[in-house]
C-alpha cells in the first residue's frame, strides 16, 4: 500500500471487484465482467492495483498479466472527474515497480489510436510504438497502437 498524489495505491482485493467492474462498465464499450476480474486476481502472477480516495472510494485501477519475463497491461482506468490529476500516473508508477520486482523485462499494451491523452501518458513512462493492430477495438471499430517498454528488474538494479 502506498499513498501518492493524494491517492492510496494498493493491490486489488476480491472485495474491490464490484466497484472496479462498475467503473469498467462506465468507461469501456466492451467491459470485463466481475468473473473476469475474479479470474485475473486468482492468478498469482498477475498484478492488479486500485487507486482510492481517503474515504476508500475506488477512483481507478490497472492490471498487468505476467508470463515469464513479459507483461501485458490490460487496462488503466480512472473515473472521468479524476482524470489528468495524477491517478493514472500513480497507478503506472506502482505497476511498473511491482513488475520489475517480478522480473518482468518487457511490458506491452494496446491503446486506441484516438486516445492521445493515454498515448502521451504511456510515452512519459517510456513506452514506445512497436506496432499497430488493425480494427482491434469495436464499438467503435478502431485500430490499436501496440506500445512496449523495457522494465528495469530488481535483479538488474541490484547489479548496478
Amino acid at each position: 500500500m502506498r499513498q501518492t498524489e493524494g491517492y492510496l495505491i494498493r493491490n486489488m482485493q476480491p472485495e474491490d471487484i464490484p466497484s472496479v467492474a462498475s467503473l469498467e462498465r462506465e468507461i469501456f464499450s466492451e467491459p470485463w465482467s466481475e468473473n473476469g476480474f475474479a479470474d485475473a486476481l486468482a492468478q498469482n502472477s498477475n498484478i492488479f492495483l486500485t487507486a482510492g480516495r481517503s474515504d476508500g472510494v475506488i477512483i481507478g485501477y490497472c492490471g498487468l498479466y505476467i508470463a515469464g519475463d513479459e507483461g501485458e497491461i490490460t487496462n488503466v482506468a480512472v473515473m472521468e472527474e479524476y482524470r489528468r490529476q495524477g491517478a493514472a500516473a500513480a497507478l503506472l508508477t506502482e505497476l511498473l515497480k511491482q513488475a520489475g520486482e517480478c522480473a518482468a523485462e518487457r511490458i506491452f499494451l494496446e491503446v486506441r489510436v484516438s486516445n492521445t491523452a493515454a498515448v502521451r501518458l504511456y510515452e512519459r513512462f517510456g513506452f514506445e510504438l512497436c506496432g499497430r493492430r488493425k480494427n482491434f477495438y469495436r464499438r467503435p471499430t478502431e485500430d490499436a497502437l501496440l506500445m512496449c517498454r523495457t522494465v528495469h528488474t530488481q535483479e538488474k538494479q541490484n547489479e548496478k
